[in-house]
């Protein structure tokens, strides 16, 4: 490999990181649009909280898919609901648990910010960001 090649590559991974910065950002502004926390509040159905999140957050950045994590308040488990396009659900409900058995899961919830995080495969990356509502 050559100095030019070096270079290039130093140069193409300080572009991939700022755009991984750039697509924190921009999910983190969707979870903090306007007064949006206290408006999501309001609504008392799961699934038009989750619909919401979605569309704001799609309208941001086009994510390959989409899914929300639920807390089931009798176990206190973590329960897939409403993954986008559906034939992900299986991938992305394969990928949390791995995550959870890591520790990253609950690492990720502690955090007040979207961490990224590399699937199993090393193919693709998964955003994780904590939503919390009454």
């Amino acid at each position: 490999m050559g100095k030019n090649d070096t270079v290039s590559l130093k140069e193409r991974l300080m572009q991939l990181e700022e755009a991984n910065r750039f697509t924190l950002d921009a999910l983190d502004a969707a979870a903090s649009l306007g007064d949006f926390q206290s408006t999501i509040n309001k609504l008392l159905e799961p699934s038009v909280i989750l619909a919401e999140t979605r569309k704001r957050i799609c309208n941001l950045i086009p994510f390959q898919a989409t899914a929300f994590y639920l807390v089931n308040e009798e176990t206190n488990e973590f329960v897939i609901r409403n993954a986008q396009p559906k034939n992900f659900g299986a991938f992305i409900k394969k990928e949390v648990e791995h995550l959870i058995e890591t520790g990253t899961f609950a690492w990720a919830l502690g955090t007040k910010s979207p961490v990224t995080v590399t699937t199993q495969q090393f193919d693709k990356k998964m955003v994780l960001h904590t939503m919390a509502t009454s």
